[in-house]
């Protein structure tokens, strides 16, 4: 009967035969208003807790272990929902699935919690121009003796590797104070040259009556001339 106090499980009225209107239709239906409700979802829709938990009581979801959230709708990282500010690394990227962190630009590893310097990992051998370390988003810590931003300069002898005249004009600055000289310069500084086969501080260079100014070069002391 449609006054009886159980039609409906109670709370809801009986409109027509075998057909209920239940009273708060946000947590409760069925045809008797015998099926509670989770985000005006039946508890036994695969679609309840957004089909990622349980419907255990009106309004009340249990979710499985990699969601949380009222709906069981927000995905977790690391076990750490999605909209906490702590997730992946704290915000260094957006979880956008279960253990699914979507890095920002910079920012690397399962959760986020690696960074890159000027577009090289910070695991890698060649970050920092292999000179130094990388500690935060493109900022380099250089060894002693290196410097830059990428600690990609040193020097050698007072000049910088990058400069022409590095190493006297006639070699490169493979490392600090370590000069590669062109031939058939020679020197620490590449600084040394010959003129016929001695050394220019030789005392019997340019036979012992000019000096070598240049590779080759004999620059003659007066009333004196000729190549050597």
């Amino acid at each position: 009967m449609a006054n009886d106090t159980s039609v409906c499980s109670g709370i809801g009225t009986c409109v027509y035969a075998n057909n209920c209107s239940c009273w708060n239709s946000t947590f409760w239906g069925g045809q008797n208003c015998d099926i509670h409700k989770c985000g005006n979802v039946l508890a036994n829709s695969p679609s309840v807790c957004s089909g990622n938990g349980n419907c255990l009581a009106p309004g009340v979801c249990n979710c499985t272990e990699m969601y949380g959230g009222s709906n069981c709708n927000v995905p977790k990282c690391s076990n750490i929902l999605a909209t906490s500010p702590e997730v992946c690394s704290y915000s260094k990227g957006r979880c956008v699935s279960p253990n699914n962190c979507s890095c920002s630009e910079g920012y690397h590893g399962s959760n986020c919690e690696l960074v890159s310097c000027f577009g090289v990992k910070n695991t890698s051998l060649n970050v920092c121009s292999g000179k130094g370390v990388c500690l935060s988003l493109n900022n380099c810590t250089c060894q002693q003796g290196f410097y830059g931003e990428k600690c990609q300069y040193y020097d050698c002898f007072s000049v910088r590797n990058d400069k022409k005249d590095v190493c006297s004009s006639h070699g490169n600055c493979s490392n600090i104070d370590t000069c590669n000289c062109t031939k058939p310069y020679y020197g620490t500084n590449c600084e040394k040259f010959d003129c016929y086969g001695k050394a220019q501080d030789s005392i019997s260079v340019c036979s012992s009556r000019g000096f070598c100014s240049s590779l080759d070069n004999c620059t003659c002391q007066e009333g004196y001339y000729g190549k050597e």
